[in-house]
């Protein structure tokens, strides 16, 4: 492996130039999306806000804050192989996002992605159909919400507009804040495969 600032390659989301781009330590693109002819008819590809590795390296999990989309990208074959949203669309119906933010592909295939607008985190599988949600309930006079987590109630602290997942200091919980408040917990097995680490 070339020297570098950093110890290995980076993934960037390149955000307003729509593409994804991994740079080895020496600055040097070694891969892109998408390339000519890579986004098939009828698929869409528009303003990646994040991206991440799932788990064993072989894909890529993003989601198209503006473009209302969440998306699997098999590295090899550079084709988007799933993807979850109506494109451009925002909505909160079944099959709609609003905003969708921080979309990883966790170790048993179901994807979890933060859906901003409407407060929410969905866990949905392969098939697209949501089998969990983390929702909170919004008081529209003050923003005050508690979160639901199946059939339980969680006190939450202004929760109203952000659902981004992000790690606390228990690396095996996966806490989500609302607003910048701790509102919920959801435990993982193993925090590394979700941050698609994978073995070394």
């Amino acid at each position: 492996m070339s020297s570098g600032p950093v110890p290995g390659y980076v993934l960037i989301a390149d955000r307003n130039n729509d593409r994804l781009l991994i740079v080895s330590p020496a600055k040097r693109i070694v891969w892109s999306f998408p390339r000519p002819h890579d986004v098939r008819p009828g698929q869409s590809f528009h303003d990646p806000d994040d991206a991440f590795f799932t788990p064993g390296y072989r894909a890529i999990s993003i989601n198209e804050e503006f473009n209302e989309t969440a998306s699997l990208i098999d590295v090899r074959s550079h084709r988007i192989v799933w993807s979850f949203g109506h494109p451009g669309v925002a909505g909160s119906a079944f099959g709609y996002l609003s905003n969708p933010d921080d979309a990883y592909l966790l170790p048993n295939g179901e994807l979890m992605v933060a859906d901003i607008r409407n407060c929410r985190v969905l866990f949905i599988d392969h098939a697209k159909r949501v089998v969990r949600e983390l929702s909170a309930l919004v008081s529209e006079a003050d923003d005050e919400c508690q979160l639901v987590v199946g059939h339980e109630e969680l006190d939450g602290q202004r929760l109203s507009r952000h659902c981004g997942p992000c790690f606390g200091d228990d690396p095996h919980l996966q806490i989500f804040l609302l607003d910048g408040a701790v509102s919920g917990s959801h435990v993982l097995s193993d925090p590394a495969l979700l941050l698609g680490r994978g073995p070394p």
